[in-house]
């Protein structure tokens, strides 16, 4: 309930509702300006280097005039440096892409992109063309509901029935449907089969070691998720599901995450979110289901992340070169690395902030993306807030990053 309402008074801003946000920024600012939905980090264009594709939408005088998925190239000359993006449409008619992910469906060795937008029901399929790499062929869209039913809330990509070729999953508004790739046509997909119940986000992942992608996603329970939900793909048959295993955290989960938290060789589960108080939500927190033995989990302690604001993106990394997960936690401006251990318990390692630019006027959920984008073999982190950030890290042995780059925009 509260990222739906979250997510309305976005569209209401984006859209052109009146008040709000146009109340507090001079008349100047509403004459044009960019906001900005998904991210993904790949290497578009064939040329060695990473690039970011961010969804995007622009606006005059508050009305919308174009919503597209715009591309930074890296410079090759110059590593680190990007290009004015390049635009192409993951909507016609318009409707920011919420929902980012890079996959190279047609094994031709260009990511294509797969994308989940705002107002409509199902995905979009957006096809990198291999006569003209870093271009995209306009985009096949693929329904799963009604438009009111998805929002741009979550989808993953892997193979979910085994025979080799990347599927799709992803989240209705109070369920989790997988749609199974095309084999004979690689880049198309066939027509959606039901998992069961879920909600907002969903990770894939080889919980229970079986060699086959399982479906972990937040429960339905009432107007906020309290659980998370572990579909298990039948070893039997690829592609049919368990009933579910839920576990418990009896608060407000926000997103959840999949990795070896403990360093044990087993699969775990986390739980990012805010306490559930009488008139608000509370402070963040992470909580760590530790795989015991297949299928049974032991609860770690709750371990607050220091904020008190709503997560809006996370992702689980190797920042350095432990055996240990990274978690990459996004709370606004804020950007906050906790590495797990032995015990699951998340320390904090280091905090980033985006710095305020008061000549900004672009908006933006939340959205972060990891991986080299200066070509030194480390990892970096793109982010959105308030436009398109990224902070470089810088190397050595020290955990460190530069102060964030803005990006350029065509504004």
């Amino acid at each position: 309930m509260w990222k739906f309402l979250f997510f309305m008074v976005f569209l209401l801003v984006g859209c052109g509702g009146d008040g709000g946000y146009y109340d507090m920024v001079p008349p100047e600012a509403l004459e044009m300006r960019e906001d900005f939905g998904g991210i993904a980090i790949a290497d578009f264009n064939g040329d060695g280097l990473n690039d970011i594709a961010v969804g995007s939408e622009t606006l005059e005088d508050r009305q919308l005039i174009d919503e597209s998925v715009s591309i930074y190239f890296q410079h090759a000359d110059s590593p680190g440096s990007f290009q004015a993006p390049r635009r192409f449409e993951s909507l016609p008619g318009g409707s920011l892409t919420r929902v980012l992910v890079a996959d190279d469906c047609q094994r031709d060795g260009l990511p294509d992109l797969i994308t989940t937008n705002w107002s409509e029901g199902g995905f979009r399929v957006l096809i990198n063309d291999p006569q003209q790499p870093g271009t995209f062929i306009p985009s096949v869209h693929y329904d799963v509901g009604t438009a009111n039913s998805t929002f741009g809330r979550s989808h993953g990509v892997g193979d979910i029935d085994a025979d080799g070729f990347d599927d799709v999953v992803i989240v209705n508004h109070d369920s989790v449907q997988w749609l199974a790739q095309d084999s004979q046509h690689l880049g198309t997909y066939k027509g959606p089969s039901l998992i069961g119940e879920g909600r907002d986000d969903v990770q894939l992942g080889d919980v229970n070691g079986d060699g086959l992608l399982d479906v972990v996603v937040l429960g339905v329970d009432g107007e906020t998720s309290q659980s998370v939900l572990v579909y298990y793909n039948d070893t039997g048959s690829p592609g049919r599901f368990l009933t579910p295993h839920r576990l418990v955290i009896s608060d407000y989960a926000n997103y959840a995450g999949v990795a070896d938290y403990d360093g044990d060789g087993r699969t775990d589960i986390a739980i990012f979110g805010n306490e559930v108080r009488m008139y608000e939500l509370g402070p963040a927190f992470v909580v760590i289901f530790r795989q015991t033995q297949p299928g049974r989990f032991s609860r770690s302690n709750v371990t607050y992340t220091g904020g008190n604001a709503i997560l809006t993106a996370f992702e689980t990394a190797h920042l350095d070169d432990d055996r240990f997960p990274d978690l990459v936690i996004q709370e606004g401006p804020i950007i906050r690395i906790m590495e797990s251990n032995a015990l699951a318990t998340p320390t904090l390692r280091l905090e980033l902030t985006v710095p305020s630019d008061p000549e900004s006027y672009s908006l933006g959920t939340g959205r972060l993306s990891i991986g080299d984008l200066n070509n030194d073999t480390l990892d970096d982190i793109a982010i959105i807030h308030s436009g398109l950030y990224v902070f470089f890290r810088r190397a050595g042995n020290e955990l460190a990053f530069e102060e964030a780059v803005k990006l350029n925009t065509p504004l």
